[in-house]
């Protein structure tokens, strides 16, 4: 799950450089859609060790992909 984890982040954050370089913010709600997916990750790792704050972390990946689904 970690490498799950790592490997998102890395895509994440070359999409999101790439887009501030160029000036080109098309892939956007692409973006904001791997940032609720990976909220999600988080949100699924903490349920699965009964950590209390992973309900907004759920709730929080719920609001991030919706508003990247409304935004395409």
């Amino acid at each position: 799950m970690i490498w799950i984890k790592i490997c998102l982040l890395i895509v994440l954050w070359a999409m999101l450089i790439g887009s501030f370089i160029t000036q080109n913010f098309t892939y956007m709600p692409l973006i904001t859609l791997f940032v609720g997916l990976f909220f999600t990750l988080i949100a699924y790792d903490m349920y699965k060790r009964k950590a209390k704050s992973a309900f907004f972390y759920g709730i929080a990946s719920v609001v991030i992909i919706l508003f990247a689904l409304f935004s395409f």
